[in-house]
């Protein structure tokens, strides 16, 4: 008994330290997605979470997010404007919202900062971007909520995945009158949850004697059993972590680059 209660406390030991250990590594290797500044959304679909702050760490970055009161990564703006001024609401999915680079470096900010410096009136620039919009959220954001805050410009960042994007909402989205879109539903939309919202469910079939719930619980508080089943699946089937999820080439629905491809 007492050679089993010390190999009992031997593992439990090795066990604590290879949790301890891989903590660490993960602390100060792993990517870090700002996924607590966003929300799913029952008309946008999607959105950021106001006055909510959070890290956004890559290995090309590390740069914090500060969403405002109007959910906007930008700073505060009232939503009516000042007498006299000039407001551009800029609308736009990742590359307007200032994806890995600093808030202050966002290009409306920027543009905002050129304008003042040579207008006799103030000039806003708000930023409204939000990864992952297309066309369609974009027009529900601005008759939902950008219209309030009185632009007198608005300008919309179009860019190569917004036809995939803007493919992938349709199957989602809510009509009115004249087919007009009143909403697009993230309920069912598995596809576009994943990278922004989803967790990493453990595979049932992966070790099948372990009761499910187990799984779950390891998963959500052991960075050791987390990185080891992800290290096992990706080494013996790559095929199932592609860069994009569900990618199909030439698929409207699942390339986000189907425009550059050769037909």
């Amino acid at each position: 008994m007492a050679k089993l209660g010390l190999v009992l406390l031997s593992v439990c030991i090795a066990l604590f330290l290879g949790e301890l250990s891989t903590r660490l590594y993960l602390y100060v290797n792993s990517d870090i997605l700002p996924t607590a500044c966003r929300r799913e959304d029952l008309i946008l679909h999607h959105s950021l979470v106001p006055n909510q702050s959070c890290r956004f760490k890559m290995p090309e970055w590390d740069v914090k997010y500060k969403i405002n009161s109007l959910g906007l990564r930008d700073k505060e703006y009232s939503i009516i404007k000042s007498p006299g001024s000039y407001r551009i609401l800029i609308l736009g999915d990742s590359f307007a919202e200032g994806y890995g680079v600093k808030q202050e470096h966002s290009y409306q900010n920027l543009l905002e900062e050129k304008l003042n410096k040579s207008s006799s009136r103030l000039v806003e620039v708000i930023n409204a971007g939000v990864q992952s919009y297309s066309p369609s959220l974009e027009y529900l954001y601005l008759q939902q909520y950008g219209l309030k805050l009185q632009p007198d410009l608005v300008i919309i960042n179009l860019d190569l995945t917004d036809f995939s994007d803007e493919q992938r909402y349709q199957d989602y989205a809510q009509h009115g009158i004249d087919n007009i879109v009143t909403a697009t539903n993230s309920a069912k939309d598995q596809w576009e949850r994943a990278p922004l919202f989803a967790r990493a469910i453990p595979s049932v079939t992966w070790l099948p004697f372990i009761p499910t719930p187990v799984k779950w619980w390891l998963h959500d508080h052991s960075s050791l059993y987390d990185l080891t089943i992800k290290t096992i699946k990706k080494k013996l089937h790559p095929e199932i972590f592609p860069n994009q999820i569900d990618f199909v080439p030439k698929d409207p629905n699942r390339d986000a680059f189907v425009i550059l491809r050769e037909i």
